[in-house]
């Protein structure tokens, strides 16, 4: 099992709660109310062989006035008060006039959906891509910016995604995504990434 195993505990609505992990292949499981969920997922995790540290993210499963299905997720735990101030500017962002503007250059993951990820300027490109699916997933990383703006960026390990690989703009994993945007920006790369 990996050193630092992300579980996602997603908030279907009505549907309930759902857990999945990138570096446990093939775990997927559901409850209908997020009691049981906060009751029963620390043993599944164990029983699946998760050792080591698990890094908990939430999120929750929405649509847009137009029906567009993304996820907003964020980290529990370090900065959580401020990410979760960036998920209510996301959220004001997708259900106000300027939503399609803001998702119109986006991929959106191979299910469909924008999974969208409040991070920090202070979150680097590895904490991202360990994140990210290995067979295959786009992730959108949002900063906020300048107070209410809202700053995007992706990150992919899709097959079929035409963008640059990590290696070939020289960029590392211990990079700040705060240091990513400033890079692309002036260099006019683009802000999506293979990893």
């Amino acid at each position: 099992m990996a050193e630092v195993t992300n579980v996602f505990v997603t908030d279907e609505g009505e549907y309930g709660y759902s857990l999945d992990s990138p570096q446990v292949e093939g775990l997927a499981a559901g409850w209908a109310t997020e009691t049981e969920m906060r009751r029963e997922y620390k043993q599944l995790l164990r029983d699946v062989g998760v050792s080591g540290d698990v890094v908990s993210h939430t999120q929750l499963r929405r649509e847009t006035p137009e029906g567009v299905e993304y996820i907003i997720r964020w980290m529990s735990g370090k900065g959580e008060e401020e990410r979760l101030h960036l998920v209510n500017q996301i959220e004001k962002l997708l259900h106000s006039a300027r939503a399609s503007d803001f998702l119109r250059p986006l991929e959106p993951s191979a299910t469909g959906e924008y999974v969208l990820v409040a991070c920090l300027a202070d979150d680097t490109l590895g904490w991202l891509i360990d994140q990210l699916n290995p067979r295959g997933d786009v992730l959108v990383a949002n900063l906020g910016v300048a107070g209410e703006m809202v700053a995007a960026t992706q990150v992919s390990t899709e097959a079929d995604v035409d963008w640059p690989t990590v290696e070939e703009l020289g960029w590392k994993r211990s990079m700040t995504l705060s240091e990513l945007l400033v890079s692309a920006t002036k260099a006019g790369r683009p802000v999506a990434v293979h990893a």
